[in-house]
């Protein structure tokens, strides 16, 4: 699961940029000029499906190697809390799914709506049955689960 986690982090961060920093001397990036005291902010979601670090970035592969992504910020700014974060969502999704085996959407994976909040992105609503018929979302989760259980062992 803590593999299957870092992949996703890559693919959907739910920080989606980074607070605004300052230049501090006049800087051409990327063709774009940018003057000392320009405030800049670091937008991570854009970063981690960058073409120039990732092979079809716009796709979900639990396998890539290597997996570079600043979804837990770099350096000085990495999150202190990213391995509590791995924990958390491996202990949840593995309780999840002992609880409910048969998990899956209710709706159209379409059907799904991001929140409309700067700087996080969350799922508005997901909708889901106890009692799904084998959908490919229960069953790729669950395998996720099963992984991350058989790596912990």
């Amino acid at each position: 699961m803590d593999e299957a986690f870092r992949r996703r982090a890559i693919f959907v961060s739910p920080v989606q940029f980074s607070k605004p920093r300052c230049v501090w001397r006049n800087v051409e990036l990327e063709g774009v000029r940018l003057k000392k005291g320009d405030r800049v902010m670091v937008m991570l979601a854009a970063a981690n499906m960058d073409p120039a670090m990732h092979d079809r970035p716009e796709s979900l592969d639990l396998a890539r190697k290597p997996n570079r992504h600043i979804s837990f910020g770099t350096g000085i700014h990495f999150c202190l809390g990213h391995q509590l974060a791995r924990i958390e969502a491996a202990s949840a999704l593995e309780a999840l799914f002992a609880r409910w085996p048969k998990l899956g959407l209710a709706v159209d994976p379409a059907q799904i709506r991001w929140r409309r909040r700067p700087g996080l992105r969350a799922i508005a609503k997901l909708p889901v049955t106890a009692e799904a018929q084998g959908t490919h979302v229960a069953a790729s989760a669950q395998a996720m689960v099963d992984r991350s259980v058989a790596q912990a062992d």
